[in-house]
């Protein structure tokens, strides 16, 4: 094996190195007109009819990505400043789009069908759950939906802490129809634990969800939404609906409605009509004018 000399090393490390850029130096200018500028966009959406109502636009335009945000849109942006061109002519190309009402706890709620495939694919971006999961079967619906998936997803917690595991085709029994299952405090402790995905809670007042239980577990429902309060999320305001009045409330409308049944019965049958009850008089007993019809119709 062959010795190498002091000198012989300096001259191999220090001279090839410097011979080598050297003649990087030299061809630099050379590579650089073969290959051009590099690219300034990510991603150009090309040619797709664009719809943003917060700007006011509906018109054939380019689009231009950088760094994951739009970065231009313009006609005729040249498709040498991308990395990656996407030709969308005679397609729609719109912000992501927001659906307030599915379930995507695929696999636990019957209802429930897989996130990705059918929202992000399809155009939702942000997604609200409402009511798949209770405070029971919350943390896995955060586990395997809300982590897993590329949709944003977030959630109202159903007041029954089962969600809506129980019923479908062939088991058409609901959530509350044993009102053991709606616990409130169970509600509000999930709430606090997951405020950064819950936005409400969510309860199902139909016949073959709640039976005869309806009045009682909105009371539940809203004993935990007034706990947990209102606050903000991303931008959403989440605003406590209207207070139902309960029982007491329902029994008068029930009521109510009873009697003018039976007046108008008796207006058809000729018979004598008894005298409407005193509380009963302030409804239906002459149309609002035009003036008080403006004040109090919806905005």
């Amino acid at each position: 094996m062959l010795r190498e000399s002091r000198r012989q090393f300096l001259r191999r490390s220090i001279l090839l190195p410097s011979l080598t850029c050297t003649l990087y130096e030299q061809t630099g200018p050379l590579l650089s007109q073969q290959t051009g500028p590099s690219p300034q966009y990510d991603l150009l959406i090309r040619g797709g009819h664009v719809i943003d109502l917060s700007q006011e636009l509906s018109a054939d335009v380019d689009i231009a990505i950088r760094q994951g945000k739009v970065a231009r849109i313009a006609r005729g942006i040249a498709e040498s400043e991308a990395r990656q061109v996407l030709d969308a002519r005679k397609m729609i190309v719109t912000p992501g789009l927001v659906d307030v009402h599915v379930h995507v706890y695929d696999g636990v709620a019957p209802l429930g069908i897989p996130a990705d495939p059918n929202c992000i694919a399809k155009g939702a971006t942000t997604v609200v759950d409402a009511g798949s999961a209770g405070a029971h079967t919350f943390p896995g619906f955060r586990q395997y939906v809300v982590r897993m998936a590329e949709t944003r997803v977030y959630a109202l917690l159903n007041i029954s802490v089962i969600g809506q595991s129980t019923y479908s085709k062939g088991n058409p029994f609901g959530e509350l129809l044993d009102l053991r299952y709606a616990n409130p405090k169970l509600a509000i402790r999930m709430i606090e634990q997951n405020r950064d995905v819950i936005l409400g809670v969510k309860i199902r007042l139909s016949k073959n969800i709640a039976g005869e239980n309806d009045f009682q577990a909105l009371g539940m429902a809203r004993e935990a939404a007034d706990a947990v309060g209102q606050f903000r999320h991303s931008g959403l305001r989440i605003v406590r609906r209207r207070a139902y009045r309960l029982r007491t409330t329902a029994s008068r409308v029930w009521e109510k409605k009873d009697w003018f049944e039976k007046e108008k019965l008796a207006r058809k049958n000729g018979d004598p009509i008894s005298a409407r009850p005193q509380r009963f008089r302030r409804c239906y007993c002459k149309k609002p004018s035009s003036e008080a019809a403006d004040r109090t119709s919806p905005s």
